[in-house]
């Protein structure tokens, strides 16, 4: 009970430090609370990039995707860097800026060649690792056999020790893909051709943060009629990935 205690009191405090940060200079800070995957990253890159051009300093808190989640939604943080559609269904304090500034493929990832995943009914299947927080693979495996992990790199290690009869991972190619180069090159994972889902994200605020929604909105499609944020992210793919891939 004590180390509870201690514990919410620690998550409380970084909490407080975290709102005085975002008000220390007014409108000119804002902090974010983004998934600690690299998919989380790369759109961190982004929207801190986009906020730059406001004149705005994002700060982003990379997290558990969950408890990300959950402090954005409380007002602890001032939203979130990259969602997709549905959260701003389930979270209505969580305002959605229009603009979808990428997409991201949701894939199979496996040892087995008897995986045979084509379409999300496949899954039915097998035995899936998923990541805590993420809402899009809790969907596509809402009724079926999963075990959740807390980062990709746990995953794929359970995946590798065929913990609980784990089939298959199921996460972004992103965050797959720069998660076997740079850690598993040599462990055999594969991923499937297919896409399960096509992921359009979109950024959040906190709807106490609603009255930047539209500057952020016409920064982000400004920044995607230019092409930039394309070039962003083949180059943040590139610099994880480059001479590590096989």
């Amino acid at each position: 009970m004590t180390m509870r205690l201690l514990v919410t009191g620690m998550i409380f405090l970084q909490c407080a430090c975290w709102a005085a940060a975002s008000e220390d200079n007014g409108s000119t800070t804002i902090v974010l609370g983004a998934a600690d995957i690299t998919s989380g990253h790369l759109c961190g890159n982004i929207i801190k990039k986009a906020y730059r051009r406001m004149g705005i300093d994002a700060q982003i808190k990379y997290l558990p995707a969950a408890r990300s989640l959950a402090l954005s939604s409380q007002g602890s943080l001032d939203g979130e860097v990259s969602r997709v559609f549905s959260v701003g269904e389930r979270y209505k304090t969580l305002v959605r800026v229009p603009a979808s500034y990428l997409s991201f493929h949701g894939k199979v990832f496996t040892l087995k060649p008897s995986v045979k995943v084509n379409k999300p009914l496949d899954l039915k299947n097998y035995s899936s690792g998923i990541l805590n927080g993420i809402v899009y693979s809790e969907k596509l495996t809402q009724s079926y056999r999963r075990i959740y992990g807390n980062s990709a790199s746990q995953l794929f290690n359970m995946l590798i020790a065929d913990h609980l009869n784990m089939d298959l991972v199921i996460l972004t190619e992103v965050t797959g893909r720069t998660a076997i180069a740079l850690e598993f090159p040599n462990a055999g994972i594969k991923m499937a051709e297919g896409n399960l889902m096509d992921l359009p994200v979109y950024h959040y605020l906190h709807e106490s943060k609603k009255a930047l929604l539209p500057k952020i909105e016409a920064v982000i499609r400004t920044m995607l009629a230019s092409g930039e944020i394309e070039a962003i992210k083949e180059s943040f793919i590139n610099n994880y990935t480059g001479g590590h891939e096989k």
